[in-house]
């Protein structure tokens, strides 16, 4: 379905005038009905990805709809409209990874460690943490002998005396400290999040894959 420059702009986080400009210069192809511009929605993945990530109550709310989940952020019903136009680009996209990755960018750099392999299995079932990424089950994937998990701040420390974690220059733990807990029914937008930030071949595949499942539902 073709689309008109408000739905295209909302849908790649730009501006009307920002769209308006690139079909000037030749970077959108469309096409001008009855002084209205209609764009072929095969333009959203030659288009550059969006300029900036959304804000952290919108990233919240996508991972919502990822995660199958009613929004509890106080939105109004443009920002839903909007939500639901990137929702259905993410499940049409060639490379749906990367328009993740440019979404959704409020998660801060993981600390790196290092455990040896017995108190690394202790620390894949402790409750301290939340695995994400490959290291979930939900992922479809096997993250070898690494593992990636969220873990709250007020738990850090413990967890590395607990489980005799060490600073390193080749890790095998990566734990992303939060404030407070992400809640647990959100877990499968973080693990498509995660896989994007990855950026690795197989998990831009299994992201694609994933999000393919979704659109099945």
């Amino acid at each position: 379905m073709n689309m008109g420059v408000n739905d295209f702009a909302a849908a790649k986080g730009l501006s009307s005038r920002r769209v308006l400009q690139l079909i000037e210069q030749g970077d959108i192809k469309a096409q001008k009905i009855s002084n209205r511009w209609i764009i072929s929605p095969q333009e959203l993945s030659h288009m550059p990805k969006a300029s900036r990530p959304f804000s952290r109550k919108i990233s919240l709310s996508m991972l919502e709809l990822l995660s199958g989940q009613d929004f509890s952020q106080d939105l109004d019903p443009a920002e839903i409209r909007r939500l639901h136009i990137r929702f259905s680009l993410l499940q049409k996209h060639r490379d749906p990874a990367s328009l993740l990755r440019a979404w959704i960018r409020f998660d801060s750099e993981p600390i790196e460690l290092f455990a040896r392999k017995v108190e690394l299995a202790k620390l894949r079932k402790s409750s301290l943490v939340v695995a994400s990424g490959a290291s979930h089950p939900l992922s479809g994937m096997s993250d070898g002998d690494a593992f990636g998990a969220y873990v709250e701040k007020k738990f850090l420390q413990k967890v590395k005396k607990e489980f005799l974690l060490v600073s390193s220059e080749e890790p095998n733990i990566f734990l992303k400290v939060i404030d407070k807990p992400f809640p647990l029914e959100l877990i499968f937008g973080l693990i498509l999040s995660d896989l994007s930030a990855k950026n690795g071949p197989r998990e831009r595949n299994m992201v694609k894959e994933l999000v393919q499942k979704l659109a099945s539902k």
